[in-house]
């Protein structure tokens, strides 16, 4: 059996509620639309890894780990 995996998307909305965000705080802090963002984490959309190192500055999450899930990446910056 594989293991459980979250997609981008999950990883993305999972990241933005630790920090206790709305979409909308998020889209202030990094430029990136709401509706991108809502877009993203409802699966309608792919994350990039341009606005994924936008998102991931702002949630302390590193782009690696938002894409993939590279958990040994999760920090931000990646030293």
């Amino acid at each position: 059996m594989k293991p459980f995996v979250l997609e981008s998307s999950n990883r993305l909305k999972l990241a933005r509620c630790e920090k206790g965000m709305s979409m909308r705080e998020l889209s202030l802090h990094t430029g990136v639309p709401d509706s991108q963002i809502c877009l993203i984490e409802n699966e309608e959309n792919s994350l990039t890894e341009r606005t994924a190192a936008k998102l991931g500055e702002v949630l302390k999450v590193g782009v690696d780990c938002l894409i993939t899930g590279n958990e040994e990446r999760k920090k931000f910056p990646v030293e």
